[in-house]
């Protein structure tokens, strides 16, 4: 709980915990831990939980979903349906046999939300301030003017288009991004913000790709 609420405030970090006794998290997931994932897993192993962090933490963030996740090294608890149930319901995930393969049961934070829409959010707002940043340490001067608020609108664009190519943000039905960035012209910016050089006129948005868990069709046979 120590760890989950540093985290929580960080928000930096995704936290991946062992869990083996469901009643372990009976005094936290009343709050919204979203940066906190819990694995419950009952056999004797050590550190299960890094099976999953093994599968996915050398994939692009916003290119995949933890959802059905293939591990290697530990084997699937034999659990029903009402006990898969109770997991989730407990905010916790775990570790099945679906259609012959060893996945994982689903892909949300302790909090509820899922965890690669964390993962998205969290890089987008770290590479927007790291690359932001990155232009004042490369500039001489951003001047505070159309050109400077360009170049800065410029750098958004940037890590939202990098944001659509890992998957993060979905298509139109045109096939085209749905991010947007409305950056307001010197203009449009108030003389006191000029004056202690501060622009705080920017803007951005876009759809969120999501990701397809589960499906249902339905069939028609003419005779």
């Amino acid at each position: 709980k120590e760890i989950a609420d540093y985290l929580e405030v960080r928000k930096d970090k995704m936290y991946f915990a062992n869990v083996k006794d469901l009643a372990e998290l009976a005094d936290i997931t009343p709050k919204d831990y979203e940066h906190t994932v819990a694995f419950y897993y009952t056999e004797d192993v050590v550190c299960p939980v890094a099976a999953l962090v093994g599968a996915i933490a050398g994939k692009p963030v916003g290119s995949f979903t933890y959802k059905n996740q293939i591990l290697l090294g530990i084997d699937p608890l034999d659990i029903d349906a009402m006990k898969l149930n109770e997991i989730h319901e407990a905010g916790a995930i775990t570790f099945v046999q679906k259609a012959g393969d060893n996945v994982t049961s689903e892909g949300k934070t302790l909090g509820g939300e899922y965890i690669d829409v964390v993962d998205s959010k969290d890089w987008l707002v770290q590479q927007i301030e790291y690359k932001v940043q990155k232009t004042f340490n490369n500039t001489d001067k951003v001047s505070y003017d159309n050109d400077g608020i360009n170049m800065l609108d410029s750098v958004v664009v940037t890590v939202l288009k990098e944001g659509f190519e890992n998957g993060m943000i979905a298509t139109d039905d045109e096939g085209l991004p749905t991010y947007w960035t409305d950056f307001a012209k010197r203009s449009e910016t108030d003389p006191a913000d000029r004056v202690v050089r501060k622009y705080i006129g920017g803007e951005f948005g876009f759809d969120l790709a999501g990701a397809i868990h589960e499906a249902k069709f339905t069939g028609y046979i003419n005779i």
